[in-house]
């Protein structure tokens, strides 16, 4: 018997995750604005519509959890949002891109910290 969904329910929610590599340790200068934007940004995914959670330690972030215990500077994020175009719109249309462009360095503007 399948599930049953009341009127207005969603089916289901996104899931995204980010894995990441600092380029430097985390009170190294190199990426301190990084360090620095965390708690606006992650304000402004949760004051996004759409958004529905997002995990975190009691420092608020994510940054204190290192899944890989052999390699602190990787870093994760974890959230999840009502749908594909909620999230895209946090992160093509919201002040999320100035973040990342003021990051972007390297070969093939990828962001770098």
């Amino acid at each position: 018997m399948g599930a049953s969904y009341g009127v207005g329910m969603r089916s289901h929610d996104l899931a995204q995750l980010n894995i990441g590599r600092l380029v430097a340790s985390e009170d190294s200068p190199v990426v301190a604005p990084f360090m620095e934007a965390l708690d606006e940004i992650n304000a402004l995914a949760e004051a996004s519509p759409g958004f529905l959670w997002r995990f975190q330690t009691e420092d608020g972030n994510a940054i204190a959890e290192r899944p890989f215990p052999d390699d602190a500077s990787m870093l994760v994020n974890f959230s999840t949002w009502e749908s594909v175009e909620a999230l895209a719109d946090y992160v093509f249309r919201s002040a999320h891109v100035g973040s990342c462009a003021g990051a972007a360095s390297g070969s093939s503007g990828s962001t770098r910290w």
